[in-house]
């Protein structure tokens, strides 16, 4: 199974670039996309009708299942977290506040609301990192995630039962995120997957950034790509 986490960015309407979407879904192969800044009217893409199916729509997510992988329950728990049961998994997305303190609550709640009982993948942009080295800024390490955030997000990784399989199998930094401000430069592994330990072994991550950088970009995230053995 494959799964596809991006952040389009309310910014760019999704029905301008897709023809630029309609690459990344084929090219990926994913059995479902799970999309965050989600606009209302990109409901209407026009490949909705082909490869995929809108299995959900909201004020910032929308989820697209690739044909015949019908969720056995679907649940909208806020804006900002979506689940689903598909088969033996649950599979589920996330959308962070971009204040701290929104983002310190919203693990809080996230947390109490996965299921451990079942293998889970959840992802999506969080808007902070989950690493101190996922985050730099001017050549340096970061100070956009402050100590009480990091806190929070170590007791969500606790209570949660998730772990970061891209960090269990050591990688080294790789940016979903990247801008300027000031003339100095700016990077984040901001758009992450989680999983259950009980799958960390099966589960690989990798990024696609053609959706952000190039000729055929339309965002300013980087896909985040799970393939679960």
């Amino acid at each position: 199974m494959r799964l596809g986490w991006l952040n389009c960015n309310k910014r760019a309407c999704l029905l301008r670039y897709s023809h630029h979407i309609q690459r990344v879904f084929s090219d990926s192969a994913c059995d479902a996309w799970l999309l965050q800044e989600f606009r209302k009217n990109d409901s209407e893409l026009p490949f909705h009708a082909e490869e995929y199916w809108l299995a959900f729509a909201s004020r910032n997510i929308g989820v697209y299942l690739r044909r015949g992988l019908d969720p056995v329950k679907m649940e909208y728990r806020s804006d900002f977290f979506w689940v689903a049961s598909v088969g033996n998994f649950n599979l589920g997305v996330m959308y962070l506040d971009h204040k701290s303190a929104g983002r310190v609550q919203q693990f809080q709640e996230i947390s109490s609301l996965v299921d451990q009982n079942r293998p889970t993948l959840i992802g999506g942009d969080i808007n902070t990192t989950l690493r101190p080295k996922d985050g730099i800024y001017d050549g340096r390490l970061s100070t956009w995630t402050k100590p009480k955030e990091r806190l929070a997000i170590d007791r969500f990784l606790t209570n949660s039962g998730l772990t970061d399989p891209f960090d269990a199998h050591s990688r080294p930094p790789e940016f979903s995120y990247g801008s300027s401000r000031h003339g100095k430069q700016y990077m984040f592994r901001s758009d992450i997957v989680l999983c259950s330990h009980d799958i960390v072994g099966r589960v690989h991550i990798e990024y696609d950034h053609s959706t952000r950088i190039g000729a055929g970009s339309f965002t300013d995230h980087s896909a985040v790509i799970a393939t679960l053995s």
